[in-house]
């Protein structure tokens, strides 16, 4: 072989050897060993050194500079080259269409193909544009794609399942919704120059002592939020007129506009506190509402700069 050129080779490695044999994380640079050949990371080094200076290994003392950098095992971490574990996450199979209920033909998986390095997997796995979204329900270990989560929720949950385009998304479009109890769908699309931007989001209804709250989630990932400065705004609106006797009683009137809260869900629902709640109080709602409020909506897409 002439100097310069590199051969690949695919084989079966314990992972355990790329690890520090302290805090059992991942190897990367800088790395260093002990006098025998013992290797920590950077962080755990400056630990033992604390603790005493001496090797977790074998105890030989590392005080006076007895940790040197392990040139050889930086080269090897680096050169160790894994798949995503997203690699053979496609959008494939039926899904749900714009008008209801149709299977599509299955589409090639479209994984992950980037190629990392060991040490690096943990922190592409936070930020991978393929990575699967969660089902909220908490007795439930669904996960898959956007798709696979209309699906699911459709399917499998049989949740209230609302269905709306928009049109020219520079005019004002509202639809209707009747959220019940637990959580709704909404797969929402807009068209965008020309072409039709789909979003799924979940509308979670929760009593409270006196009225219900209904929050709005986007069913998406940070990373791609961050990335684009893409970000969703929600108008609520209710109404409503309660009458006894055929006399007006109450005339009721709220609206709301938000930033919707963003969620791949891989963490549970988020903390309440960082979700709007649109609070409907129940003296504002007529008996034959009671289940199923009608509240009127607005999604747009907005900038992070405006």
């Amino acid at each position: 072989m002439e100097p310069g050129d590199r051969r690949l080779y695919e084989a079966e490695l314990d992972a355990d050897a790329l690890d520090c044999g302290v805090c059992f994380l991942p190897l990367k640079p800088p790395i260093f060993q002990c006098q025998v050949g013992h290797v920590v990371c950077s962080l755990c080094r400056d630990t033992l050194a604390a603790a005493g200076g001496k090797c977790h290994v074998c105890g030989v003392s590392t005080a006076g500079g007895g940790y040197r950098r392990c040139h050889a095992m930086e080269r090897l971490v680096g050169s160790v080259r894994v798949p995503c574990p997203n690699a053979a996450r496609g959008e494939g199979g039926p899904s749900l269409a714009l008008g209801g209920w149709k299977p599509n033909r299955r589409t090639p998986a479209r994984g992950c193909t980037a190629k990392l390095a060991y040490y690096d997997r943990p922190g592409h796995r936070l930020t991978c544009a393929h990575a699967p979204f969660h089902c909220p329900d908490e007795t439930c270990g669904f996960s898959g794609s956007t798709a696979e989560l209309r699906d699911h929720f459709y399917v499998v949950h049989r949740w209230p399942y609302t269905i709306h385009k928009a049109g020219n998304s520079q005019t004002a479009d509202y639809f209707d919704v009747r959220p019940q109890s637990g959580f709704n769908v909404v797969d929402f699309a807009d068209a965008d120059a020309g072409s039709t931007n789909r979003y799924l989001f979940l509308l979670n209804v929760t009593r409270q002592p006196l009225g219900r709250a209904i929050s709005v989630l986007w069913i998406h990932r940070h990373a791609e939020t961050t990335a684009t400065g893409k970000e969703m705004e929600c108008e609520l609106r209710y109404s409503s007129t309660l009458r006894r006797d055929g006399t007006k009683v109450t005339e009721h009137h709220q609206k709301s506009c938000f930033r919707v809260a963003c969620t791949d869900l891989s963490n549970g629902l988020p903390s309440p506190s960082d979700r709007f709640q649109f609070v409907v109080p129940d003296c504002a709602v007529a008996d034959k509402e009671k289940d199923s409020i009608t509240v009127t909506a607005q999604i747009a897409t907005i900038s992070r700069r405006r």
